[in-house]
């Protein structure tokens, strides 16, 4: 249990989607921007129209500089988000080096060290407020998105007229964290304590992120007619199109599927073999 609620705490999902990523930095800058000018770091306690003006457009540039480090960093950990490895640590991290990254830029020039040591405190109070307001903005969203997903499941599986055979998802513990419609699963990869179920979803393919082994969903997918080809990989073999060879290697192409799923020698015959019996699909 103690494993468990410490692995949720450390792991940060709401950045996978690509979308989120670029959102939440499109709400940092927004943020960002309004709390300098409203604070209004660049001029005076009373503003003219002259310095509104002024501390709109420097209040601008300051932004934009800073939401470029803000990319740049989360471009950097890119890898680690997609493969659902980010954590809150890393996250902490990331405003560390953009905060002391900006306030580096704005202290240059200076040859007095504590003028450093007083703008990285001050880069860290006021970016301190847009950080929590574009995390709270991320994680509500993700909550949303994940609402939306578990109501639309639920109600599919509650639907009696549906014909779709829908197949309970386990963690390691488990439990079951999400349902699929068994013809809308196109494969599932194997990524260290994690799996991604690739799926179609409204004409795009989306996957879902879930920690368990590949072994244990290989026993609930083998009685659905989905077969291990590789070490890392589960195919519905109701998707095959067609077979390719690559340098000797096999490979499968899936319908609507722009990704060759690599299929291992110990494998193929039995792969092949299912498809050489199986009827052409259109």
């Amino acid at each position: 249990m103690f494993k468990k609620t410490k692995e949720i705490k450390l792991l940060l999902p709401i950045f996978v989607p690509k979308k989120a990523r670029i959102s939440h930095v499109l709400v940092l800058f927004s943020s960002f921007f309004l709390l300098l000018i409203i604070f209004n770091p660049f001029g005076k306690m009373t503003m003219s129209e002259t310095s509104i003006i002024e501390t709109v457009i420097s209040s601008g540039i300051v932004s934009l500089l800073y939401c470029t480090i803000a990319s740049a960093t989360m471009w950097a950990y890119s890898k680690k988000i997609t493969n659902n490895k980010f954590k809150v640590l890393d996250y902490l991290i990331m405003i560390v080096i953009n905060t002391l990254s900006s306030s580096i830029i704005f202290a240059i020039g200076s040859v007095n060290i504590y003028d450093y040591f007083e703008s990285f405190a001050f880069v860290g109070v006021i970016i301190i407020i847009p950080y929590i307001i574009a995390t709270f903005y991320s994680y509500t969203r993700y909550l949303v998105k994940e609402l939306i997903e578990k109501r639309r499941i639920l109600e599919m599986t509650k639907d009696k007229e549906s014909k779709k055979e829908m197949i309970g998802f386990t963690d390691e513990y488990g439990k079951i964290d999400f349902y699929l419609d068994r013809e809308s699963i196109l494969y599932v990869e194997a990524n260290d304590n994690y799996v991604n179920i690739y799926f179609k979803s409204n004409s795009k393919i989306s996957h879902k992120i879930l920690r368990s082994t590949l072994k244990s969903i290989e026993l609930v997918l083998e009685k659905h007619n989905m077969l291990k080809c590789h070490r890392s990989y589960i195919v519905n073999l109701e998707h095959v199109l067609i077979t390719h060879k690559e340098k000797g290697k096999l490979k499968i192409e899936l319908r609507n599927c722009d990704f060759l799923i690599p299929v291992s020698t110990s494998f193929a015959p039995k792969i092949m073999e299912y498809i050489a019996n199986s009827p052409l699909k259109t």
